[in-house]
């Protein structure tokens, strides 16, 4: 086949299917999917846990496509090999990538920034019938305290350290959560998906998101003054 052909086959390829998804992967740090407002995060694309060169961060959020250290407007700056965000806030939450010069993509992380007092930290992977869950209440400074569970705005429990464990999971355990560290100290609703089947993305699904999967938050727009 002449080198012609093999062109056009690749690019009516990436039309029809989209561009490749690379084993280069977006790492955080923190490395958490959820973050406090005027908290910063590292971004870095890696592969087998190795910096890359040649690969630039991009997000989608508020509906724009941007680049890190791209411009005006864009977002965060260059430092070394790493983009840095010095201070997240609610606009910055979106979907996250590694994109290379040619056009291969990393897998898509979902970022969420939270304006409440605490935070509610859930398992980035599926939770599984019969496995034991752990959820984590963390406040804004880090202290460890005693915080308040809810599943759908009823009280299941509390935990001296900040976190409670759930045992066995089942079906049932499905549902939105939040935790409290006071009267006034609640964590915005998270969704935890219990699967028994093949492993899926976990979800938080948010009728004012952008569409798709990931980690977003019932309650990421409302005060904590409304409780």
């Amino acid at each position: 086949m002449k080198a012609s052909s093999v062109s056009l086959i690749l690019g009516l390829a990436v039309l029809l299917f989209g561009p490749t998804v690379s084993a280069v992967s977006l790492d955080a740090r923190p490395n958490r999917q959820l973050y406090f407002r005027r908290e910063s995060v590292c971004l870095t694309c890696v592969e087998d846990g190795q910096t890359v060169d040649g690969w630039t961060v991009k997000r989608t959020a508020g509906g724009q496509t941007q680049t890190c250290g791209g411009g005006q407007e864009d977002f965060g700056r260059i430092v070394g090999s790493s983009c840095i965000v010095p201070q997240l806030y609610l606009s910055d939450s979106g979907v996250y990538w590694c994109e290379s010069r040619a056009g291969q993509r990393s897998v898509q992380v979902n970022i969420s920034v939270t304006d409440y007092s605490v935070m509610l930290e859930l398992p980035k992977l599926p939770v599984f019938i019969g496995s034991d869950v752990t959820l984590r209440c963390r406040t804004r400074d880090g202290s460890t305290q005693t915080a308040y569970f809810h599943k759908n705005d009823s009280y299941i429990g509390y935990g001296d350290a900040g976190e409670f464990t759930i045992s066995d999971v089942q079906q049932s355990d499905e549902g939105f959560y939040r935790c409290s560290s006071g009267v006034f100290s609640w964590s915005a609703r998270r969704w935890l998906s219990v699967t028994g089947n093949k492993p899926a993305v976990s979800k938080e699904l948010d009728p004012r998101a952008e569409g798709g999967q990931g980690l977003a938050e019932e309650d990421d727009y409302v005060s904590e003054h409304d409780f």
